[in-house]
């Protein structure tokens, strides 16, 4: 049934929600550290936020490992002609360190 399935994407603590954080601490800090704005890609952007002190690296690590993690599955799901859905048993501690990471980074908690 649907309610056994997540859309990794758009799901709280997926990918949309990483790169949310990601373009708001590049939106946020460009100007104070122009090197942020070397990359593209959400990979280097995160290393850049830990360069920058912005971001713990411990949280960087844990976002960078998650965010890869789900476009691999995205990625695998695709080949196979599948939806952007998995069941919504899979990645639960990894939505939830990115809801924690939120709170922290976005929220001030």
């Amino acid at each position: 049934s649907t309610a056994d399935q997540i859309d990794l994407k758009q799901s709280l603590g997926g990918i949309v929600d990483i790169e949310f954080m990601v373009q708001y601490g590049v939106l946020a800090h460009a100007h104070a550290h122009p090197a942020l704005l070397d990359y593209t890609d959400n990979i280097r952007l995160l290393a850049g936020l830990a360069d920058t002190g912005l971001m713990p690296p411990e949280d960087v690590a844990q976002l960078s490992d998650v965010y890869r993690d789900y476009r691999c599955a995205v990625h695998r799901r695709a080949l196979q002609e599948q939806s952007g859905t998995i069941e919504a048993t899979r990645f639960i501690e990894e939505r939830q360190r990115v809801q924690a990471i939120w709170q922290r980074w976005l929220e001030g908690g």
